[in-house]
């Protein structure tokens, strides 16, 4: 009030005054909130004006700069590797991986995955135990056995099976010296009475049968082998009739990180359409429309350079990154794109 002329203040009631003090009171509180984010915000801004500055100065330079980043991106994105499995998320040192692995290496097992059929589904077979589906099972186990990672393969054909006599007991199988033994009927019987086989390797009523394939390891090299081997020694018995459901945990981290990769591959792709499109419409330039895809574009790409280069593999975690900084990267260009616009 000290500093308003004396004739406005003359002109001027009692409330007249209550108000001015009350909107001079405001402008003050607004200021020093303004100072306190200006404040927190000027690290940021000042690298920001500064490296702005220094791209306008040199603009060669810039350019040369961007360039020689980009070829380090591509290096790196060659370097860049996918991983599924508990170690993608974990990593191969982190104490309960180590756990699990020395589980597995001192009790022989190793993660569960089978290849299941059902006669109901194929007129080659009526029962597991019928010829065209154990030389189908005894086939594929001898392709598998061989294949690195797997530690154990057990199928009907070739998983023993405890039997009886007046004589004793004998451990019997399907396929004896490489031909099905005469009496293949009755060892089907005497499989669905075994507790052992009955709801592990074949149905209750011997319809449905499995190949119970071991892998030694949770790595997603050994996952991502075995599964494709697999699918590889069925593709001839899936032509002839046969279908198989896949089912345990290789299979899962399997499926699910290639469909993940493959639904990123479709996304990006769209995304890029429909974000390029909203610019246009929002600013009705080409070049602002290019410029703001290639400001995003080097983003995305420069950030899973940096991944290759650090040796971080590519999971379901990282998968969303390139949508994620597309999303961000084209909501900070349109702001500093409007701002561009409004004052040029």
């Amino acid at each position: 009030l000290v500093q308003l002329p004396a004739r406005e203040l003359a002109a001027r009631g009692p409330h007249d005054d209550d108000v001015v003090l009350r909107k001079e009171r405001d402008r003050k509180a607004n200021t020093a909130g303004d100072a306190l984010d200006g404040s927190r915000a000027t690290g940021t801004a000042k690298l920001s004006m500064r490296s702005t500055r220094l791209c306008l100065a040199h603009p060669w330079a810039t350019l040369a700069f961007v360039v020689l980043v980009t070829a380090g991106a591509l290096a790196g994105l060659a370097r860049l590797k996918s991983e599924i499995g508990y170690r993608s998320f974990l990593g191969s040192r982190h104490p309960s991986i180590r756990r699990f692995d020395r589980f597995l290496a001192d009790y022989g097992g190793g993660l569960p995955l089978a290849a299941v059929w059902d006669c109901k589904q194929t007129e080659l077979c009526n029962t597991v135990f019928d010829p065209a589906a154990i030389d189908m099972a005894y086939s594929v186990a001898g392709k598998m056995v061989s294949v690195a990672g797997v530690r154990s393969v057990e199928t009907p054909a070739t998983s023993p099976l405890l039997t009886g006599d007046v004589f004793g007991p004998e451990l019997r199988r399907f396929v004896e010296f490489g031909e099905l033994v005469p009496d293949h009927v009755a060892l089907g019987r005497a499989a669905l009475t075994d507790p052992l086989w009955k709801g592990t390797l074949v149905s209750g009523d011997g319809t449905v049968g499995a190949i119970v394939i071991d892998v030694a390891s949770s790595d997603s090299d050994t996952s991502l082998r075995v599964f494709s081997r697999l699918r590889a020694a069925l593709r001839p018995y899936e032509a002839r009739g046969f279908h198989f459901a896949f089912v345990g945990g290789p299979v899962e981290f399997v499926v699910a990180g290639t469909q993940l990769r493959a639904d990123s591959q479709r996304l990006i792709p769209l995304m890029v359409l429909l974000i390029g499109g909203c610019v246009w419409l929002v600013f009705r330039s080409l070049l602002l429309t290019a410029a703001s895809l290639a400001t995003v574009g080097l983003a995305v790409l420069w950030t899973m350079g940096l991944l290759g280069w650090l040796g971080w593999p590519q999971n379901s975690v990282t998968q969303v990154l390139p949508p994620l900084v597309l999303a961000v990267g084209i909501c900070d260009v349109i702001h500093v794109l409007s701002h561009y616009v409004a004052a040029y």
